[in-house]
């Protein structure tokens, strides 16, 4: 996830437009992933799609024309329409930064986790496939795909450190 939020970043150089770009490429990736030939790579191929996605992005937002203050307003007008300008309704930086640095380290965390239980996170809880759904397509029982997706959570839970620790047992 982080090697595919820096693709998107780069072409955006926005944390929030990159998030979006990551998250609307991997729908479409999802959506997709039928006319994936295998002549390159997965990952190539999901990295391009990242990159048009966050292209795309861009170009949306070149679509909206700004206009500079200094071309509305006389400099007599220039108080009045500093105290018009509505406040920035985007993310806050701090906020956006912070939730970088949790995407990225949640995703070093789900790197280090053995495959079976990361394909069990990604289903269950990134796809949201129900447990007998997600059971028939690992080749699991449900029983057998419910003990693995706690132990992956515990897994997860126990890489987090002692602040994510269940409190009481």
């Amino acid at each position: 996830m982080p090697r595919l939020f820096r693709v998107a970043d780069c072409v955006l150089h926005n944390c929030h437009d990159s998030e979006d770009a990551l998250q609307d490429g991997l729908l479409s990736a999802l959506r997709h992933i039928d006319q994936f030939q295998g002549n390159s790579q997965f990952s190539t191929w999901l990295f391009s799609i990242i990159r048009n996605s966050a292209l795309a992005k861009l170009r949306k937002r070149r679509a909206h024309q700004f206009l500079s203050m200094d071309d509305q307003f006389s400099e007599d007008d220039s108080e009045i329409a500093a105290a018009e300008i509505p406040a920035d309704p985007g993310p806050d930086p701090e906020r956006a930064c912070a939730q970088a640095e949790l995407s990225y380290l949640f995703g070093r965390i789900l790197e280090g986790l053995p495959p079976n239980y990361r394909a069990i996170i990604r289903l269950c809880d990134f796809e949201g496939f129900s447990g007998k759904e997600a059971a028939q397509r690992l080749g699991l029982t449900v029983s057998a795909l419910k003990a693995q997706h706690h132990r992956a959570r515990l897994a997860i839970r126990e890489s987090m450190g002692p602040r994510f620790a269940k409190k009481g047992g």
